[in-house]
């Protein structure tokens, strides 16, 4: 037969633990001090966003995609990359909702297509 683990008395419930204050944080800074030296660096990482944007039209639908190289002939995207942008409808008349399906592969095209109209947008 098992032992049942003790219960906590309805004191040690009704208070917190008490605690005693830490130790002051250090100052701290990235550049060496006067008696200190840097030892290495590692380099980091400084992609830099563009800020151009990627235009598509057929007539009926235009896609415009930021965060794009100025000159890019395709949209590009690294890993875990957002996709942000507009759609624009030359005539919204009778259009209740816009669904869009956004496929990608590592071949660097996109496919959008836009609903309810039969329109799709191939960009290579």
């Amino acid at each position: 037969m098992m032992a049942s683990p003790p219960v906590p008395s309805s004191a040690s419930l009704s208070e917190p633990p008490t605690y005693s204050p830490s130790a002051a944080v250090p100052p701290y800074s990235d550049m060496p001090g006067p008696s200190e030296r840097t030892l290495a660096v590692a380099a980091r990482s400084c992609r830099r966003m563009p800020l151009g944007v990627f235009v598509r039209s057929n007539g009926l639908v235009t896609v415009a995609l930021r965060g794009q190289d100025e000159h890019a002939r395709a949209p590009s995207y690294g890993r875990h990359g957002r996709i942000c942008g507009d759609i624009s409808l030359s005539c919204t008349q009778g259009v209740q909702s816009i669904y869009i399906t956004v496929c990608a592969t590592a071949t660097s095209y996109l496919y959008i297509s836009v609903s309810p109209s039969v329109t799709s947008l191939m960009f290579r």
